[in-house]
């Protein structure tokens, strides 16, 4: 089913936009009455020789120098690049695959291939996990018995159904639509396919060819805290360029389960 997203244009964008002009003209003030107080001093120096003439250049080279202090301040405050949070989405599954505790611990001795002590100790692992009777399984690992054969295509079908709904919901939320955004990054521990999950994406929705795309896989819990860096590394390395502008970047973080029944 087709989905349609608002135009962009949100008031968040506006601000940043409005800052970063007001930036760009208060450094281009400052430098400007920079070079003239330091043509008017030397103008000072060759038509005048006497103390006062001296004494009106002292200060026309202390206003200078405060100048050129306030504008390298002003640099490095103003000119900083500014990173928010913008949202944050989870991806809630539907009730039909909610599994309690009672039908986990069912379900062990009928799947076929752990054996009396791995049932006991993944019972006794359940109770001190900290999971609550709201935990989700996808859908493929609620077949009994498990069909390994089959988790290629099951673990796809997960990665569509968690990545594809929550990026709808981010970016409709927030007023935009897939050609705005400027960086991609997908991670995923544990489910690496060919093409990528991050490819998968870009194709679904449609989203621009010059999209900077990542995709992290094999990184464990510290993938999601990796993509963060990498986002901001951009996003500051963007933000030296001549016109600069706001930059959007989406970050997906999930963790497939339909391969990993047997681990």
């Amino acid at each position: 089913m087709a989905v349609e997203f608002p135009a962009a244009g949100s008031d968040f964008k506006v601000r940043e936009r409005l800052r970063s002009n007001v930036v760009e003209v208060v450094n281009l003030s400052l430098l400007v009455l920079f070079f003239f107080l330091v043509e008017f001093s030397f103008a000072v120096v060759i038509l005048n020789h006497n103390a006062t003439a001296a004494a009106g250049v002292s200060c026309c080279v202390l206003t200078t120098t405060t100048l050129l202090l306030l504008y390298y301040a002003s640099v490095a405050v103003l000119g900083r690049p500014a990173i928010y949070v913008v949202d944050y989405v989870c991806y809630k599954p539907p009730s039909c695959l909610r599994v309690p505790f009672s039908w986990f611990q069912e379900h062990l001795p009928v799947a076929g291939i752990f054996d009396g002590n791995s049932i006991a100790f993944m019972t006794k692992l359940l109770s001190l996990s900290g999971l609550s009777e709201e935990t989700y399984l996808p859908p493929a690992l609620h077949y009994m018995p498990l069909r390994p054969a089959d988790n290629h295509r099951e673990a796809m079908e997960e990665a569509r159904m968690v990545l594809f709904p929550i990026f709808e919901q981010l970016l409709s939320g927030n007023g935009l639509s897939p050609g705005d955004v400027d960086i991609l990054v997908v991670n995923c521990s544990g489910f690496c396919p060919d093409p990528s999950l991050a490819s998968m994406v870009v194709s679904r929705f449609g989203m621009r060819e010059d999209v900077r795309c990542f995709n992290l896989t094999g990184m464990g819990c510290s993938a999601n805290t990796v993509a963060v860096d990498i986002v901001r590394n951009m996003m500051v390395a963007s933000s030296s360029r001549p016109r600069r502008r706001t930059y959007n970047a989406v970050i997906l973080s999930t963790e497939i389960l339909s391969t990993e029944e047997v681990s």
